[in-house]
Parts: C-alpha cells; structure tokens; sequence
C-alpha cells in the first residue's frame, strides 16, 4: 500500500514538472514580453514579465481590406488601451483597465469604491503552460487570434454579410512577430467566413466567402512618469484625453481633458530657442511615389516654422525608412500610403498613453487616389494643358516671426498643384498626429491653418481665363503657430497658466477663429471670408468651366465616356461647397466659445443684409441658365467602356445621360438645406430679436416667386429645365409642411 501511494506521488510530480516544464520544440524571441512559437500546434506563448503592472495595448491592422466604403485599411489603428495581466490559478487574465473614471487624489478607499463603481473589461484568459526565469507562460493564442479589431461589427454595420473568424483558416504572421526591449509586436493573419457577402466585399476580395486580413497588436512598456500632462482649453482646437475625476471639489465639474502631444524636452533648457533631446521622427513609405515624395516630406517639415515660435529648432525629422522595417512596429512613426479601390479620405492616427495623453508614436494613412483627384481637377480646370514636369519641391526658406514664410511651389502647372495639395494634405494629417484638431474657421482668418479641409482657390483672369496660381495654401498658418505655441510651449516652474491664458489672449486679439461646429462659418472646403462672395466668384467660375469642359479634357486615345465621371461632376457642382456653406448663413448664429471675463458676444444672429444676398445667389443658381448643360456637351457624354464610374451622376434613363436628373441633384442641394425645419424654425424665433430681420414667409416668397411664379421660359429646354426645380420646391415645402 505504501509502495502504491508513493508511485501516485511520483506520477503526479512528474506531471506537474511536465506540465510546467518549457517544451523543447519551441522557438523563443526574447524581448519585452517574450515571444514563444510552437510550431507543432501553431500556438502563440508570451512569457509574462510582470503582474499587475500597467502596459500599453495597441491592435492595428498590417493588411487591410482595400474599401473605401469599410474603412478597414492597412494601418488602421483599432485598439489603444493599458492592460494589467493577474494571475488567477492556472490562468493569466489580460484585463482592460477603465480609464474613464479616476481619483485624482482622495486616497485609496475612493480609489477602490470608484474601481468597484465601474467594470473593466477582460481580454483573455491564457492558461499557464509553463515557467520560464520565474514567470508564467501562457497560451496568448485565443487572445491574438480574435477579432480584436472589429472587423465583423465593422462588415455588419455596412450591410456586406455575417463573417466570423475561422481559427482554422488563420495563423502566426512570423515575418512581422517581433520582440524588442520596450515592445513585443505579434502580427496574426486571419480569415473571415462570411455569409451572404456583399458587394463591396465582393469587389475587394477574391472570393468574398473567405476574407484574409492581418491584425497586428503591439505590448508596449509604459512610459515612465517623467511627462507632464496640460489641460484642454474650448477655444484651442486639440485632440484630447477625457475622463471624470471623482476626487475634485463638489463644487467643481468632474471632467477633465487632457490635450495629447508628445513629450518634447530641450537640450539647453535655459535657450530661448533649442534643439530637442528626442526630435519626434516620420518615415515615408518607400511605395510614395517620387513625384510627390518630396512635396509630403516638406510638407511633414511645414511644422516646423511653428515649433520655433514654441521654442524648438528641428522639432521634426522625416526619413527614409532601413530596408525590412515594419510599418505596424510601434518603435516608428510611419507616413503610410493607402491603396484603395476608390478614391477615398486620408487619416491622421496615432497612438497615446490613455493614462496622460502622451503622443507615442504616429501612423498617418495617406490615400494614394488624392493625386489622381487633385489631377482630375487641374484637367477640368485647365483643359488641354500639359502634364508639366514632376520635379523636386523648393526649400521651405527662413522662418521668421510673426510672419508665416510662404513656400515658393512653382508656377501654375499641374506639376505644381498636384505637388502643393500633396504637401498640404500631408502637413493636416501629421497635425493630427500631432495632437491638433480640425479647424474649419481657417478660411474666414485667410487661410489661417493647414488644419482646413481646402478647397481649390480659383481666380478668373481679365481674358477670361482659370488661374491657379493660388490653388491651396503654401505654408504653415498663424492659427496652426498659435495651437503649437499653446501644447508645446515650455513654461518655468508654476508659470504653466498664466503662460497658456496669455497664448489664448493672443489668438483673441488676432481675431483667429475656432467656433463650435454649429457656427455657420465652421465649413469645410469653402474659401474666403465672405460667404456671399464666395458664393458669387464660384457661380462666375462655373460658367467658364461649364462652358469649356467637353473633348479637350481628355487626353489622346481616351475615351469620350470618361466625360461622364469624377471629372464632370467637379465642374457642374463646382459651388457645391459655396452653396452647402452660403446655406448655414440663413437662419444662422455666430457664436463662440467664450469665457466668462472675456469681453466677446457669445452669439450674434447673422446680419439679415448678409443673409438675404446669399438668399439672391442661392435663386440664381437655380435659374434654367446656370441649370442648364451646353447641348454640345450633352452629345459627348456617352457610355463608359468598361461600367458607368462610381461618381456618375445617378440618373432615370439607364445609359443615357439625363440631363435633368443633374438639375435636380442640383436643385436639392439648395431647397433642401434652405427649407429644412430646424432652420425654418430659427427664422421664426429670430425674427422679433434683430431689426430688418429675414423671415420665413420672406424666404419662402423668395423661393416661389424664383420656382413656381417665374416668368415664363421661352425654350422647350428651360421650360423642362424649372419644372425641375419646382418639383423638387414642392417636395420641400410639402417636407417642410409636415415637420
């Protein structure tokens, strides 16, 4: 008997050292977290370094999808949060921690009753297979291989099938899994089964049933506590951390914000104006193409002008990438070039510690179809015109205060304008990496921050012509000087408030603006600080373009359907963008972000004068002439050779171009805004504040004295033409009747 129960004990030891005993077959990756690769069962080991320590998790994507309308891109940054691993028995949970509700200060009972008030969310929970230097290893495999980035809600919500993650279709990406001393980077190819799929899956994928894509995660050490964090203000757009923190006064609101930037710090602390310890660098993706290669590197370097008003000379660095580096490493701020199947935006992501808002590391998607646009444009505009030459980009200059420098891009080419609007649109999306929010006040202060989405500046010449010269911006603005002086400034010990109130005092007193998105001057793609001007020089510019886009567009051998695309409907609704902004003057307030203190109206209706001359170009447009397409050019826009394009007008008559079905679209992008109720409504409720105020009855007599009362059209065409309008007048009032 005794010899039988001494045989038990030597078996269940034995199995317990087996059990927790390192396999020898397994392929080891030291580093941060380690890195164990089990061929034999293509499982995924971490060896957990530590317990109950804060870490940082990211998951991104290291191949996207390919669709514009999904979104799921290369690079796309789907996760930042900080983990804890516990260990509790056989198993290692991964625990999100909440970071929306905190305890500044109280002590640890309000620490415990706010974490016992709110639930965190656990990741994973990874059985230990063995010890390795005193710490578990664990079987991470359930938590790599999942859907960690969304991509099944992400496929649902756009209506393009059911798709679940089929473990036995996905595995280790070896090639990108990685571990360093900071960071362990494991990337997992995966593949989506999905039923019923849709047509945009079907476009992108090969056999749309079976999509593969990689979700990458990145494990990376938390930064030390030597970053200062800087509080949000209303009036200084900013990306920010927000959360409640339970421990301030009752008398004070809970929230805090957290601007997001990176932690910049000087070599000669005492210098007015100094290098940095650590220069936050950009690598360009080695797929740029070189005639636009150069514009996205000095537009990158734009930012810093605007670092040495906050203090630092070569506050930035762009380089090229060493052969094999990873763009999803989270070592490496990474300007990524976005294939698509479309057209499509560009984004500015980036990755921060949700615990300060410290920026660490920046992976920006630059839509690789923008050139293409940005061409399209200059061929609609200047028909005809040679390609030019994609050469190298000038130097940025001198910078010098308070000035902006200009940079000199060239001549009006297309060459140009394609290299400028690159430059333009690299310099936005690195802002926001930067820290930066939109600001789509930018035109009202001329172009006062890159921050904008532009629209292209066109000028009509004496001889009746398009330049361009102007197109977009060429620099850095006084807005984007004003937004780094606040986040990056440097201020001595206990000065930090007064120095940011006096910033903000300085951005007042230069009339820069930065409303909430309710001010009808917050607009993106308009130009100028006029709307009714606006409005008058885009309907001028139209006529000439309307009038000269047909054959000469096109280039040799091109065929006459590609008419019928991008191109035609950039030059028919060329004021789309004068219109959609002119609109949210009628029935509009000013108001802004003001502070108590400060000597500013909070709100200001909009001048009725203003009002009623954007209400008299809001008719014109929609009179038969502006209307109406040249008879000549109606005879060219024919059928694509390969499928009508995406962008085509949808229209009633099947191949045939319908003519007045681009009335209508036309026509309701004016009545339906201009009629809508919330804006009906504004009107009545202004009418008795504001002396010589525009009404509602006025504005609907407006508009049916221009649709249903006009006078009588004398040509069968126009005729057709404003009985468009007046049904689509109709439709609204009848809207309108029964909001």
């Amino acid at each position: 008997m005794r010899g039988l129960r001494l045989g038990v004990l030597i078996s269940v030891v034995c199995l317990a050292v087996t059990a927790f005993a390192q396999p020898p077959s397994l392929e080891k990756r030291d580093g941060y977290i380690p890195i164990y690769w089990d061929a034999a069962k293509g499982r995924v080991l971490l060896e957990i370094p530590a317990l109950n320590q804060d870490l940082l998790y990211f998951v991104s994507l290291g191949k996207g999808l390919g669709s514009v309308e999904l979104g799921l891109d290369r690079g796309l940054g789907a996760v930042s949060g900080v983990v804890q691993f516990r260990r509790t028995g056989p198993r290692v949970q991964m625990i999100q921690r909440n970071l929306s509700y905190r305890s500044g200060s109280g002590g640890p009972a309000l620490q415990q009753g706010i974490e016992e008030s709110f639930a965190d969310s656990i990741l994973a929970a990874m059985p230990v297979e063995f010890e390795a230097n005193g710490h578990p290893v664990v079987d991470a495999t359930s938590l790599l291989m999942r859907d960690a980035a969304g991509v099944e809600s992400g496929i649902r919500r756009r209506g393009q099938g059911d798709c679940k993650l089929d473990p036995a279709r996905s595995s280790v990406y070896l090639a990108k899994t990685k571990a360093f001393p900071l960071n362990t980077e494991v990337e997992m190819e995966v593949t989506f089964a999905c039923a019923t799929p849709g047509r945009i899956l079907a476009s992108v994928a090969p056999d749309p049933r079976s999509v593969t894509i990689r979700q990458h995660h990145s494990f990376v050490k938390a930064p030390d506590d030597g970053y200062r964090t800087r509080l949000a203000d209303a009036r200084v757009t900013a990306s920010t951390v927000s959360f409640k923190d339970f421990s301030r006064p009752h008398t004070e609101d809970p929230s805090v914000r957290w601007i997001r930037r990176w932690r910049l710090e000087k070599k000669d602390p005492s210098a007015v104006l100094s290098e940095p310890v650590k220069p936050i660098v950009y690598y360009l993706d080695p797929s740029i193409p070189e005639s636009v290669r150069t514009a996205m590197r000095e537009g990158t370097l734009w930012w810093n002008k605007a670092f040495e008003a906050a203090g630092y000379r070569n506050a930035m660095e762009v380089r090229d990438p060493e052969p094999g580096m990873d763009p999803m490493d989270s070592r490496y701020s990474y300007i990524l070039w976005v294939n698509r199947d479309e057209r499509g935006f560009s984004v500015g992501g980036q990755f921060s510690d949700p615990r300060t808002g410290e920026i660490l590391v920046a992976k920006p998607r630059m839509d690789s179809a923008r050139i293409r646009t940005i061409s399209s444009y200059w061929q609609s505009y200047k028909p005809g015109s040679s390609a030019g030459d994609f050469g190298d980009i000038a130097d940025c200059g001198d910078f010098f205060l308070p000035e902006v420098v200009q940079t000199n891009y060239g001549s009006d080419s297309e060459a140009s304008m394609v290299q400028l609007r690159q430059a333009l649109l690299t310099a936005h999306e690195v802002g926001h990496t930067l820290g930066f929010g939109h600001n789509w006040m930018s035109s009202i202060n001329d172009r006062a921050s890159v921050m904008e989405y532009p629209s292209p500046r066109l000028k009509v010449t004496k001889e009746g012509g398009i330049d361009l010269t102007e197109s977009y911006q060429k620099s850095i603005g006084i807005w984007d000087v004003m937004t780094v002086r606040y986040s990056y400034t440097d201020f001595p010990a206990g000065k930090e408030e007064e120095g940011l109130a006096g910033i903000v005092k300085e951005i007042r007193a230069k009339g820069l603006l930065s409303n909430p998105p309710t001010d009808p001057r917050y607009n993106r793609y308009d130009d100028l600080g006029d709307p009714a001007e606006y409005l008058k020089e885009t309907l001028a510019q139209r006529k000439i373009l309307l009038a000269r886009y047909g054959a000469n567009v096109l280039k040799p051998d091109e065929p006459y359907g590609n008419l019928r695309g991008a191109r035609f409907w950039m030059t028919y609704l060329h004021h789309r963008w004068a219109i959609d902004s002119g609109v949210k003057f009628i029935g509009g307030m000013y108001h802004d972000n003001v502070m108590k203190g400060e000597n500013l109206a909070p709100t200001e209706i909009v001048p009725a004068a203003l009002q009623r001359r954007v209400l008299g170009l809001l008719m014109q447009a929609l009179t038969p002439a502006e209307l109406a397409i040249p008879e000549p050019l109606l005879h060219s826009l024919t059928v694509a050779p390969y499928g009508s394009d995406i962008e085509d007008f949808n229209v009633s008559t099947g191949y045939a171009f319908d003519h007045l079905s681009a009335a209508r679209t036309l026509s309701a992008m004016v009545l339906n805004q201009l009629l809508e109720p919330a804006r009906a409504a504004r009107l009545v409720t202004f009418a008795d504040r504001q002396e010589g105020a525009l009404r509602l009855h006025e504005v609907l007599d407006v508009v049916s004295r221009n649709t249903w009362e006009a006078s009588a059209d004398a040509l069968p065409a126009q005729r057709s033409l404003r009985r468009v309008v007046q049904r689509v007048a109709l439709d609204a009032f009848t809207m309108l009747a029964v909001s």
